[in-house]
């Protein structure tokens, strides 16, 4: 296939930590009710989406996004009109709105990997009506595009998330997107920024070094790629069979490299 991904785990963690948020924190506070949630319970949650398991990350997000709006309900209603222009209402309402935002992006990324892409979209879109502020909210439903073939409404989506927030791991997932268009410069660009920002991501310094090699620069191909195995990279499969590095595997910088390996 190329250049390999990078997980999404940096985002996906961002998500789940959020909706984690919902049932340690704001639900027992606006219900003055009590939550019995155990170290074990958060682990179990993380681990739905890292583990595949997407139909349980659905049902939770699902949960949690009928019980949110009841809660702010009954919040508003307890806490009366002096309390409701006050800035702790401010605050618990935005608190309450980026866990909202937060569920309806996670469980658009479950969907997008069960391939229920309409169900995706629709989320996703949700969590952008609900906070146009929000990073995490246009990368996801980048993400989406990016998974249907869309590349060039995925890239614009990114872009209004770097805009919002600059992050390593958008920067890569425009970079990707720009690669499967094949706007090679243009990912050169982004992968290059991705280092910058993550100076310890392997994945990235590879995805130059392939870069560089579609552009026949042996020797920046063959120094990045050295860049990629100092720190850490180590998919020798891929090293020695991806065709995006075939114009570098006759020259004497690419033998050294995979010298006894």
């Amino acid at each position: 296939m190329g250049m390999e991904f990078l997980k999404e785990k940096v985002k996906t963690r961002n998500l789940i930590c959020a909706f984690i948020f919902i049932i340690v924190i704001i639900y027992p506070l606006l219900l003055n009710a009590t939550v019995e949630t155990t170290t074990d319970d958060v682990y179990l949650c993380s681990k739905y989406i890292e583990e595949k398991e997407y139909s349980k990350a659905i049902t939770v997000c699902t949960v949690a996004i009928k019980i949110l709006p009841k809660a702010w309900a009954i919040h508003q209603n307890d806490s009366g009109a002096t309390y409701k222009y006050s800035e702790q209402y401010e605050k618990d309402f935005a608190d309450y709105k980026k866990v909202l935002v937060a569920c309806y992006n996670n469980r658009g990324i479950a969907y997008k990997e069960k391939k229920e892409y309409d169900k995706a979209f629709a989320d996703h879109t949700k969590a952008i009506e609900l906070d146009p502020s929000s990073s995490n909210a246009y990368n996801g439903r980048g993400l989406f595009y990016f998974a249907t073939g869309s590349y060039d409404k995925a890239i614009d989506d990114y872009t209004i998330a770097i805009k919002l927030q600059p992050d390593f791991g958008i920067y890569n997932n425009r970079a990707l997107a720009y690669y499967y268009k094949g706007e090679h410069e243009k990912a050169l660009v982004d992968f290059i920024k991705t280092v910058e920002l993550n100076p310890k991501d392997s994945l990235s310094y590879y995805n130059i070094a392939c870069l560089y090699s579609i552009k026949n620069n042996i020797e920046e191909a063959c120094n990045w790629l050295n860049k990629a195995i100092e720190k850490g990279y180590d998919n020798w499969n891929s090293i020695k069979q991806d065709k995006d590095l075939a114009n570098i595997r006759n020259s004497p910088c690419y033998k050294q490299i995979i010298s006894g390996h």
